[in-house]
Parts: C-alpha cells; sequence; structure tokens
C-alpha cells in the first residue's frame, strides 16, 4: 500500500512548483472558439513573473492529443504548438497555445472577467481582448462571462451573474474600442 502522506507531499512540492499535471476537468479560465477549433487555457501563478499557461485544444469537441513537443497544427484559431505535457519551468507554457509568444493571453489582459472563465468567439488578438475589457469596465463593474466577434472591427460583450446582466456592442473606430449600444438581459 501507498503511503498517503508522502503522496500528499509530492502532489503539494508539485502544486507549488507549478510543474504538475492538470487534471483534465479543470475549469479553463479562458476558452478562444474559431470554427471547428476551440483552445481552453488554465492559467497557474494569475499576475506574476512566473505566471503560466497551460492549453487544451479541440477540434469539434473532441480533444486533439500530441505526444511530440514541438508539433504544430493550422486551426482556425491560428498556427498551435504543442510545448509538452509539462512546463519546463514555472512561467513557461504546457499543452497546447500560440506557436507565436506574442499571440498568448496573459491574464492581466481578462482583468474585469469573470473568475469561472471567459468564452471569446472570433478572431480577435489579445491586445483587443484586452482594449475591449478596459472599454466594458468604463461602463459597468459587472464581470464579463463572454466576448463575440461577429464580423471585423466589431464585437459584443456580455456581463453577468446569477441569470441577470448586461450587453453591450462594441466597434473599432480609428483603432479605439468603443461601446456603442449595451442593455440588460435577464434570464
Amino acid at each position: 500500500m501507498k503511503n498517503p502522506f508522502l503522496l500528499l507531499l509530492l502532489l503539494l512540492l508539485g502544486q507549488s512548483s507549478g510543474l504538475s499535471a492538470e487534471p483534465a476537468d479543470l475549469h479553463p479560465d479562458l476558452t478562444l472558439h474559431k470554427g471547428n477549433w476551440k483552445l481552453e487555457i488554465v492559467y497557474r501563478q494569475k499576475g506574476t513573473k512566473n505566471e503560466s499557461q497551460r492549453g487544451r485544444l479541440f477540434y469539434k469537441n473532441q480533444e486533439f492529443e500530441s505526444e511530440t513537443v514541438g508539433e504544430e497544427t493550422k486551426t482556425d484559431l491560428g498556427l498551435m504548438k504543442f510545448y509538452g505535457k509539462n512546463a519546463k519551468q514555472p512561467f513557461l507554457p504546457a499543452g497546447w497555445n500560440f506557436a507565436d509568444h506574442k499571440k498568448q493571453i496573459p491574464s492581466t489582459a481578462l482583468v474585469g472577467c469573470s473568475g469561472s472563465g471567459i468564452d471569446i468567439t472570433g478572431d480577435l488578438a489579445g491586445e483587443d481582448i484586452q482594449a475591449i475589457v478596459k472599454a466594458v469596465a468604463k461602463e459597468t463593474s459587472g464581470k464579463i462571462i463572454g466576448i463575440q466577434q461577429f464580423k471585423p472591427n466589431s464585437a459584443e460583450v456580455t456581463t453577468g451573474v446569477g441569470g441577470a446582466g448586461m450587453t453591450f456592442n462594441l466597434e473599432k473606430k480609428d483603432g479605439v474600442w468603443v461601446v456603442i449600444q449595451s442593455g440588460h438581459w435577464v434570464a
């Protein structure tokens, strides 16, 4: 029989180092959708210099798995890269994420978003997401639960909790995201 105290110690050491594997059912902090592709991101050590991301990639709702570190695949979201099942350092990505590090979205871009995760549909870059979050934060203290891009330079943001919230329609004008319409919703 395995020693339960030793197992607990190993689990705690792995979590504090930021190198342990994530449970498959851990709720993502960020979900990006485009076409048949979905990327789920879980952040570790949010807002610190050791912040890292663990990504899971899905095609037609089936997990897209790899064993080959460095493997790249083209998706509707962009070029994705498999960084390995476990991060080599606490601040490095693990799992699937954008091959171009500049496209990876830091947790600081999501300040003001729902702590239970945010769904983003469309082709928004990290800097656009951050600008949209800031524009909506000027209008409400409600937590963002979703951002949908229907066409270039326009997006709809949904805030809410407990079956009620607001929607905001935004447009990008002269490089700046502005709220052009808002309304309340109740489930």
